[in-house]
Order: structure tokens, then sequence, then C-alpha cells
């Protein structure tokens, strides 16, 4: 039946190969690498079963247990069901399997549409953390700044990336690419209006301003950064450092013409190759 359900899997602890743990050792690893313990508990008891209760509890495992209604239950589970479960967990009481299963059913689609509500949010909260990002840096685009725009936006990028804040990281890159290029364009003479940092990737290649190959991974940066600003995705360390990395060298290149120092090989040496 769990089968049956999307995003949901469960494997028999028979049906999983051999392991070079004993039963009772495989059976807490199977709980550890579970996102959601099911306890049934019945007439019998069982040390096993028991074990892998306590470690559901000991890992804060999502937890759904069920008791079957019987007069006829071992002393010490009823002790265990008395003493422990009760104390702990709200568990519902079955008389059949059929009964079992569509509580379980049922339960279970409340724990995934929770584990959903909770994911989106979460893509809400980095989206907006994102967005908050994008509109401190247009803030800092318009402040009169003793360094060109984009140095300081270079700056904050690599001032992020120690901070292990790679959203803003990965903003604070791609604003000061999308500043340089927009400069170089006015050097170049060329009027374009206000466009979007793709069109402006393909301006600056038309217009020679990049090489083809700084122009494919310019669309790797716009790329990242508009999954970070409009679909929420947390950018890892790996991925915050080959954009700062990239940004830094080009603006580094743009900014020479007006002989202005840039600090691309200090911002290199914190970056992941």
């Amino acid at each position: 039946m769990i089968n049956r359900m999307s995003f949901l899997q469960s494997i028999p602890l028979e049906e999983r190969g051999a392991d070079i743990y004993d039963v009772t050792q495989a059976s807490l690893k199977g709980v550890r690498d579970a996102d959601i313990y099911v306890g049934i508990f019945g007439k019998k008891y069982s040390e096993t079963t028991i074990k892998e209760y306590q470690e559901a509890v000991k890992k804060h495992k999502l937890s759904l247990t069920y008791v079957k209604r019987t007069k006829r239950r071992d002393p010490e589970l009823n002790k265990f069901v008395n003493n422990e479960l009760s104390g702990q967990f709200k568990y519902h009481n079955f008389r059949t399997a059929r009964e079992l299963e569509t509580q379980i059913k049922k339960d279970l689609n409340s724990q995934l549409f929770r584990i959903l509500e909770r994911g989106i949010q979460s893509i809400q909260r980095s989206k907006k953390q994102a967005q908050t990002a994008e509109f401190r840096a247009r803030q800092l685009e318009s402040r009169s700044l003793r360094v060109p725009p984009y140095i300081a936006f270079m700056n904050k990028a690599s001032l992020a990336f120690k901070r292990a804040d790679y959203v803003q990281s990965v903003i604070m890159s791609s604003m000061a690419v999308e500043v340089a290029l927009r400069e170089s364009m006015e050097r170049h003479k060329i009027e374009k209006p206000r466009i979007s940092l793709g069109q402006l990737i393909a301006y600056s290649l038309s217009n020679r301003i990049v090489t083809s190959a700084e122009a494919g991974q310019l669309r790797e940066i716009a790329y990242f950064r508009n999954s970070t600003l409009h679909e929420g995705q947390m950018p890892s360390k790996e991925t915050a450092g080959w954009v700062l990395n990239i940004a830094s060298g080009l603006v580094g290149r743009l900014s020479k013409a007006h002989d202005i120092p840039t600090e691309p090989d200090s911002v290199r040496n914190d970056t992941v190759k």
C-alpha cells in the first residue's frame, strides 16, 4: 500500500540483500535512513521492534505509531505501550488490518502535505532573501561611491562568500557583471534601452566586448542568478565560488580600460576552484 503512494517507498528488510550488519543493526540502520517511521504494535513483544522505536525517537524521525486493540498482549509489550509509547506519541488504536491500512494511508498523506508545505515555505523564504539581496545591490548602485559600482559589488560578493552567504554572493557577482557590461557599452557608444542580463550578454558578444567563451560563462551566471532570485534555489558553495571567480576575472579585465585598480587576485584566493 505504501509503495503505491506518491513519493514513498518501503522495502522489507528481507528484500534489501546481504549486509555486513546483524539483523538488529540492519534494522536500526533502516530507521536512521528512513524519512518517516511507522511503528505497529500488536500482541507479541520484540526487542528489535522496541529498539527501532527508540532509535526513531533518538533521531527525531517523523513518527506514526499504531497499537492493536487486544486483551492478549504480551505483558512486556503492555508495559512498553503504557509506560513509554503513550508518554511520547499520540498513537492510534486499531482492530483490523483493513482499518490499520486506511489510517496509515490517511496519516502518511497528511505528513506528505506538511512536508510539501514546509518545502514551499522554504522556497519562498529563499526567494525573499534573494530579492532582498538584489534590492540592496540596486541601492548600492544608485549611491555615490568612491570606486565604480561594479568594483564595490565584487567586494561585497567576496565578503558575502567569506560569510558563507552564497545567495548574496551570487546576486552581487551578477550585479557586478551587469554594471561592468553596461558601462563598457556606454564607453563604446552603444546605446541600448534597459535590457535583461541575457540580452546584454548577447549585445556585448555581437559588439566584441566579450569573447564567445566569456559569453558562455556569463550565460551560466545569468542562469544561476535567475534560479536563485526567481525560483528560490539555494546556490552551493561550489556554485557561488565559480560565479565569483568568473565575475571577478571579467570585471577585472573590463575595468583595465579605465586604469582602475581591482582585486581579482585576492578575490580568487577566497573562491573554490
